[in-house]
Order: C-alpha cells, then structure tokens, then sequence
C-alpha cells in the first residue's frame, strides 16, 4: 500500500479596488486624487501591507507587463511510513506587475474595507493616461489590479490648418 503526500501551496487573492476616481486640470503639471475602499491581505479582512500605483500612456503595456520573480517556499510534512518530520522547500515563479510608471511615497494602506484617498502631483505629456491600482500582502504577493482609468491631459485634437484669411 503507498502513501501519497499532497502539499499546496495557498496564495492570497487581495480584493479588487472597488472605486478609483480622478481629478485633474488640463495642463501639463497634474493634480490627482484617487479615492477607493481599501482591501485587506484577504479578501477585506486584516490590511494590504503596501500599494502600486502605476500609469502609463500605454493601457496594454501597464496591465499586462509582468516581471517573473523565483521565491522558495520552506515547509514541513509528516512523513507516516518514518513517523518523523520533514523538512522541504519548493521554488516557485510568481510574476510581478511591473508595467507603466510607479507613483512614489504611496502611504501605507489602513484596514481592507477602509475608504481610501491617494492625492500626488505629477507633470505629464498632453494624451490619454491610464492608471491602475494594486494592494501587497506581507508576502509579496500582488492583488489583481483595480479598474482601469484613464484622464486626457490638454487637447488631444489639433485645430485645422488656416487655409484662407480672406473676409471677403
């Protein structure tokens, strides 16, 4: 008769920012705010240990740019044919979001089902911006990332070209 031991391996899946707002003016020099319900390290419960905030001008590029990233997972099992512990580890590969621009200094996030505001300054090109969100737990794992907004800084549509300046 054979034992089969079955480990696994658990990963925290953060809640999704439920509102992300924004305010600006149509210059370069931007002022934001982004207003949401923080999440917790597990759904909404406990608290998300940091944030990113990233934009970009490219919507593809902030949501689906991933970086893998080798960890090692360090656990013990008994072993019922030795009657002992043993001790193992595993190496995994999780991927990181590391697409768009990270926003400096974010404050650290309160209880999950907090509502949350994250207020920064920033100089951007005229053109669509995208932003999105996402929590951190004490592991390192990511969240997936929140709803996806987008702001127009200054006039995306430049006036037609004067042709004829006869009034008459």
């Amino acid at each position: 008769m054979s034992t089969t031991q079955q480990s696994s391996l658990v990963i925290l899946v953060l809640a999704i920012i439920l509102i992300l707002s924004c305010t600006t003016a149509s210059t370069e020099d931007v002022n934001l705010t982004v207003t949401f319900t923080a999440p917790g390290d597990d759904g909404f419960e406990g608290t998300a240990t940091a944030y990113r905030l990233a934009y970009s001008q490219d919507y593809d590029e902030l949501v689906n740019t991933m970086t893998p990233t080798e960890f090692t997972l360090n656990y013990s099992y008994y072993d019922p044919v030795s009657g002992t512990m043993v001790d193992t580890s595993m190496t995994y590969t999780r991927m990181i979001p590391t697409g768009g621009t990270e926003v400096p200094n974010l404050p650290i996030p309160p209880p999950g089902g907090t509502p949350d505001t994250i207020s920064f300054s920033l100089t951007l090109n005229y053109g669509t911006w995208y932003f999105a969100l996402w929590a951190v737990d004490e592991a390192h794992n990511y969240g997936m990332h929140s709803n996806v907004i987008h702001i127009i800084v200054g006039d995306e549509i430049q006036p037609a070209q004067i042709i004829d300046l006869d009034w008459m």
